[in-house]
């Protein structure tokens, strides 16, 4: 485990923010003032713009379930079971939704659904307490809350500018190498694929840092457009780069030395800043030298470098805009519409987790029913806590055995602090002498490692704090630990029984994903719905990429961008009508693709299908069809012979 400044700064801020919360909940009475100081924990970032995101997310989802919670008890209040069947619904509903949204803002509904279970489940056999229990856990939350904000604002601001910047010269230097490469039709490499596969990756992620950058006060609305601005632009360079390279490494041999003249051209005008110009059509061979084939080539060629270059210059532009210099007021125009890119949601994960979170709930609760045990309760929320923020892992088995872990180490590390070290605190200056023993170390371990923060949480929460010292009786802690630990087996068992566990599954179901989408795609695709379905296609390739390494199977990785590159030239053919079903030799095209797994070559008779097709929109002077079908040629079938009318 490193030790540095910034985990030394990270434990500083947490500590003192719960030492704060604590003393303000306590000044004002509250009856559990440790929440405050749990709320700080779970809310600590070393960055402020995520410390005021997850602020703001926390409250809200607070505030709705303390809301939703006091509804259904005033309403339910003579019917307990009634109660327990309404708040699981409701809070398995609203962590199913959070899988829903994969940016910050499903906090909102993972710590609605919790709240809700802290309050109504606890508290179900005392409804007429229900109200100043909401109204007392809100106050506390929302003292954590200001604590946190308030040390992270004030004392240690911190901001994701410099990030931003050195996360943006990485991609551009990365996209410079990767250019280089294509130009010159260099084969790729598995090094370079695995670059290449981290790179999207990288980029992907970014939207979790966009969404972040909207509560970072030092980070202006300009800044962060340019930023999101520049990520719309690469992820539509990446794919045309990647048809650049193979085109380029498929060209006949003599016809590479005479493009050489117009590559060199498109290799300056891609090395400086200046404003984009399309390469000279002068520096291309001349028409009456090339065959059909060579034709075709050179004019699909010209195509895809002229996008890209259109597209390279904007984003040097842009760059050059974070910098400080000005920008043409038609890009900047469009710079400001730009709009975070929001990954598609897993509906099919999204509603086996709501199965599977459900009935943990219900056996969970049925067992406290019929044993009428009285860490219930604590029994219920430590496995839906289980479950819900580790269950939807590729192997949600590891993930939830290493929670189970964690929650003992907290149980233990909270018998510590309640039974050896809080009776060494006499006053409040002694009693933070035990506290900084306590919260320091861990939160240099939570620095580095998020379950740390969460073994502090559960610890804390364990720990019946009060303005004196009145520690739990020590069987009942032993049994609130037994509780735990069950909540988490049954999380553990319910996990397996609607997903199939395994990072093979997870590739397989990824796969059946993309060939529907390429299915469901038709003629009156426009150019917006093609960036977004190449924005979710390169979402599902970095996360492809990533397991495919892990099962031992990274070989595959180049297939990826192959079939993104396929999928594009499709989407094209429809677009130009040629894919109509009838007279149309490329209508089976999309059928034919969408079987290819990725480690299978293209049969030939896919060849003879799209010479076809070729032969059709050769007679038909149909320029729309004939660059698409070029490169589906190129692409699969590299070394054929050369195609002729």
């Amino acid at each position: 485990m490193k030790i540095g400044k910034p985990q030394l700064l990270y434990a500083a801020k947490l500590f003192i923010s719960a030492m704060l919360a604590f003393a303000l909940a306590e000044s004002i009475g509250l009856q559990n003032p440790y929440w405050a100081m749990v709320t700080c924990c779970v809310l600590s970032n070393p960055v402020s713009g995520a410390v005021r995101a997850r602020a703001t997310y926390r409250f809200c989802g607070t505030l709705f379930a303390g809301v939703l919670t006091l509804g259904l008890s005033a309403w339910l209040s003579n019917t307990p079971v009634l109660l327990i069947v309404a708040a699981g619904l409701s809070s398995s509903l609203m962590l199913g939704l959070s899988y829903l949204d994969r940016t910050p803002r499903a906090y909102f509904f993972q710590l609605g659904a919790i709240t809700m279970m802290l309050v109504a489940i606890a508290y179900i056999n005392h409804p007429d307490t229900m109200f100043t229990m909401v109204v007392t856990r809100v106050t506390e939350i929302c003292l954590g809350i200001l604590a946190v904000t308030l040390v992270d604002s004030v004392l240690f601001p911190s901001s994701l500018a410099p990030v931003l910047r050195t996360r943006l010269k990485g991609w551009l230097a990365d996209l410079a190498r990767w250019q280089e490469d294509s130009l010159d039709g260099k084969g790729s490499d598995a090094q370079a694929d695995a670059d290449r596969i981290r790179l999207l990756g990288d980029i992907a992620s970014f939207n979790q840092m966009m969404t972040t950058l909207g509560y970072d006060s030092s980070v202006d609305k300009p800044t962060r457009q340019a930023a999101i601005s520049i990520q719309q632009r690469v992820l539509q360079i990446v794919p045309l780069l990647s048809a650049i390279g193979s085109s380029i490494a498929a060209l006949p041999v003599g016809l590479r030395p005479r493009l050489q003249p117009w590559l060199n051209e498109v290799r300056r005008q891609a090395v400086e800043p200046a404003p984009h110009a399309a390469p000279s059509v002068s520096l291309l061979p001349p028409a009456a030298s090339l065959s059909p084939w060579e034709t075709l080539i050179v004019d699909e060629l010209a195509e895809q470098v002229e996008q890209w270059l259109t597209l390279w210059a904007e984003v040097q532009q842009l760059n050059a805009f974070l910098d400080g210099e000005p920008l043409p007021a038609a890009l900047q125009a469009q710079m400001m519409r730009s709009r975070v890119f929001s990954p598609p949601p897993d509906i099919g994960m999204a509603v086996r987790m709501f199965a599977g979170i459900l009935t943990t709930y219900a056996l969970l609760c049925g067992l406290w029913y019929f044993t009428g045990w009285e860490q219930g309760a604590n029994m219920v929320l430590m496995g839906i806590v289980a479950i819900a923020f580790f269950g939807a892992g590729d192997n949600p088995g590891a993930t939830i055995a290493t929670f189970g872990r964690f929650a003992a180490i907290a149980m233990a590390l909270g018998a510590l602090l309640s039974y050896v070290l809080l009776p060494l605190a006499g006053d409040y200056g002694s009693f933070l002498i035990v506290m900084g023993l306590f919260l320091l170390p861990l939160g240099v371990w939570a620095a580095s490692n998020p379950l740390a923060t969460l073994a502090i949480a559960l610890s804390l929460s364990n720990v019946n704090f009060q303005g004196h010292y009145a520690p739990n009786n020590m069987g009942l802690y032993l049994e609130s630990t037994t509780g735990t630990l069950i909540g988490v087996y049954f999380a553990f068992l319910c996990a397996a029984l609607f997903r199939r566990w395994g990072t093979d599954q997870v590739v397989a179901r990824l796969m059946r994903q993309d060939a529907q989408e390429m299915l469901r795609l038709n003629r009156h695709v426009t150019e917006r719905d093609l960036q977004r379905y190449q924005a979710r296609a390169l979402d599902r390739i970095t996360a492809l990429g990533s397991r495919l390494a892990a099962v031992g199977q990274a070989d595959r990785s180049p297939q990826l961008l192959m079939r993104l590159k396929t999928a594009i030239d499709l989407i094209r053919l429809q677009q130009a009508g040629a894919l109509s079903p009838g007279a149309s030799p490329n209508a089976g095209l999309p059928a034919a693709f969408r079987q290819l797994s990725l480690h299978a070559e293209a049969p030939s008779a896919l060849l003879g299908q799209i010479d076809v097709g070729l032969q059709q929109a050769w007679r038909q002077n149909d320029r729309r069809a004939l660059r698409p079908l070029t490169r589906l040629r190129l692409l699969h079938f590299p070394t054929a012979l050369h195609w002729n009318p």
